[in-house]
């Protein structure tokens, strides 16, 4: 990514951070909308994409957003507004996908219209069907 020619980084993490940019500029029509869940918040700015509304700009499970109130809204928010597309991380544990997943409760149903078109290492690209 141009952006950011010359930094240090893994070649694996770079080639990766790079092909799902390319990937959100070239298969994500800007009209639609585009959350990510895991620590790629970078990806916005890179891709020429505005953040998620009204959702933190960084997601630590248990800490950000903070449990109780804020937390609840941030899950109200994204179960009334459901994204077009949302882009998460696996990880090891009982539940495959990031872990801020089942911290703002964002399972069981809500994945029923969401179909996995994409995956690069760890990460994977969802979008809503219905």
């Amino acid at each position: 990514t141009p952006e950011l020619r010359g930094w240090r980084v893994s070649r694996e993490t770079g080639e990766i951070l790079d092909q799902i940019v390319k990937f959100v500029r070239e298969e994500i029509p800007p009209n639609e909308s585009f959350l990510i869940l895991s620590d790629l918040q970078i990806i916005y700015p890179l891709a020429g994409r505005d953040s998620y509304r009204g959702i933190p700009f960084i997601w630590h499970a248990g800490i950000m957003p903070t449990p109780g109130a804020q937390a609840e809204e941030v899950r109200k928010r994204i179960v009334d507004h459901p994204p077009d597309w949302i882009l998460t991380s696996r990880q090891a544990g009982p539940f495959p996908f990031h872990e801020i997943i089942p911290y703002l409760g964002l399972t069981g149903d809500f994945w029923s219209p969401y179909v996995l078109v994409k995956t690069w290492g760890i990460y994977g690209m969802f979008k809503r069907m219905g």
